[in-house]
């Protein structure tokens, strides 16, 4: 189990629309990271209104192998093998962080797109809505609600050129 102390101490701070990428220590983690910093993106959505409580639950809506799903974010980061960086949005596309949201729940049970995964190792693709591999999606996401745009997605770690979030912070 990992120590969460990093995590709890901005928590409050994380919101829908936030990005956490992922940076593994497996076989697979550093295949991916031969290409781009970071091996894995998750779209964080908070959801208050399903539970009495004063601090919203932390979801990560991301592609996985299986399809797109929901994870608790402090589970995926308890089990977590490697480190996360939390990427805030500015405060400047507060407005949108509701839509943005609703966008990453629209895409859950999408299927894997492997065949782009493996490409996007080579040269840049297309996004494409049908099939989605992690990055993608927020791509997808971002690029709806309009503070993003282009036809091809960035891989984990590649966010920094949108100028959307602020300088990512290590959250385990």
């Amino acid at each position: 189990m990992n120590d969460l102390k990093k995590y709890l101490a901005v928590q409050s701070q994380i919101k829908t629309g936030d990005l956490i990428e992922w940076r593994s220590s497996t076989l697979l983690g550093w295949i991916i990271r031969r290409f781009t910093p970071m091996n894995h993106t998750s779209m964080v959505v908070c959801l208050s209104q399903y539970k009495d409580i004063t601090e919203p639950r932390r979801y990560v809506i991301e592609a996985e192998p299986q399809g797109v799903a929901p994870n608790l974010l402090s589970c995926d980061l308890l089990r977590h093998n490697g480190t996360a960086y939390w990427l805030q949005l500015k405060p400047e596309y507060d407005s949108v962080r509701e839509y943005i949201g609703e966008c990453a729940q629209d895409y859950i049970g999408t299927p894997y797109d492997f065949k782009s995964l493996f490409k996007n190792a080579l040269r840049r693709v297309s996004a494409d809505a049908d099939k989605l591999f992690c990055s993608e999606m927020a791509f997808m996401c971002y690029r709806k609600a309009k503070i993003v745009f282009g036809d091809t997605a960035p891989r984990p770690g590649g966010w920094d050129k949108y100028k959307i979030h602020y300088k990512p912070k290590q959250i385990l």
